[in-house]
């Protein structure tokens, strides 16, 4: 078998590249992270149903149904208006570190649920609906 040299003056050049590569990685992933979250204040569970797709949604009405976007801003980020919602809370925790923006929905929403650990999770934004609560119970 052939003896493998290896050189002494690179060994530093390849740990430092592989920590500098792996802090990189790691700032991307933080700073990338955007999560939203449902602010639950009451039960809507009369108010879910399934539709010819087969898939759950939820009907809310006016101020029911609150949303929580967290971000892990570095650079400039502009916030933005959602349709049928309007922003009720902006929290900056820093330079970098998880700012969050609350909405709350101005205009009755249809919400298409995701499913977590199976539990319904409503924490999307809705599309306007002109459908009344009752149709939907």
């Amino acid at each position: 078998m052939k003896k493998l040299e290896f050189n002494k003056k690179i060994a530093p050049l390849l740990v430092s590249g592989i920590v500098l590569t792996s802090v990189a990685t790691l700032d991307v992933l933080y700073y990338t992270y955007e999560g939203n979250e449902q602010i639950i204040e009451q039960d809507n569970s009369d108010n879910i149903f399934l539709d010819e797709d087969g898939k759950y949604k939820c009907f809310f009405d006016i101020g029911e149904h609150k949303i929580k976007v967290s971000r892990n801003d570095m650079l400039y980020h502009k916030i933005k208006n959602v349709d049928s919602y309007q922003i009720t809370e902006v929290e900056i925790n820093g330079w970098r570190d998880n700012n969050q923006v609350t909405y709350e929905n101005v205009d009755p929403v249809i919400v298409v649920a995701t499913e977590k650990n199976g539990k319904l999770e409503f924490n999307s934004f809705g599309t306007k609906t002109t459908a009344e609560k009752t149709y939907h119970k």
